[in-house]
């Protein structure tokens, strides 16, 4: 449920957005009312102030335990970022060749799990210096630039296993709310 509003051309939410389990759009930063929610549990919440601490967007590489921060979801990369696509940004990423992006087909929704529960993927298809990747349903794109490619071409490997832990903080004012 789209708590919030959106863009009237694109028809994206101006802020965040959770779908079926997908974190589709994180919500914007410091922004006074984050919308309506289901919980896993079943129960419903109302989410209020909150924040993406930098250090709690990340992915982990299993076979090597390397991590590298994820700089966004669904929205365009830019220089020297990782930046995550779900099949509910478009048919593909939309980027150029300047970097690498690499297929990863995931074990269940890319959702909001704190460290150290992640959620589970295996790399299917790394493709540098191709971009605009088709987005297949239960797939996930990690479509990175400048450093951020180079250290992504040095970390996975096909057929690697990897862990996508996101995490939702609270503003210290705001009611705490466990957005797992």
């Amino acid at each position: 449920v789209n708590g919030y509003y959106f863009n009237l051309g694109s028809g994206r939410p101006l802020s965040g957005q959770v779908q079926s389990g997908w974190y589709a759009q994180r919500f914007s930063d410091y922004i006074g009312d984050t919308g309506f929610a289901w919980n896993l549990d079943r129960s419903a919440s109302i989410g209020r102030c909150v924040f993406h601490t930098p250090r709690n967007q990340f992915l982990t590489v299993l076979r090597t335990g390397a991590t590298r921060k994820i700089d966004g979801v669904n929205r365009a990369r830019g220089d020297d970022e990782l930046v995550m696509y779900t099949s509910h940004y478009d048919s593909s990423t939309g980027t150029n060749n300047a970097g690498v992006e690499v297929l990863v087909e995931m074990s269940r929704p890319a959702l909001v799990l704190p460290s150290p529960a992640m959620a589970l993927g295996t790399v299917v298809q790394i493709r540098d210096q191709r971009g605009n990747t088709h987005l297949p349903f239960d797939h996930v794109v990690l479509s990175a630039s400048g450093t951020s490619r180079a250290l992504l071409l040095d970390r996975i490997q096909l057929g690697d296993e990897i862990g996508i832990s996101q995490e939702i903080s609270n503003c210290a004012a705001a009611p705490q709310v466990n957005w797992t």
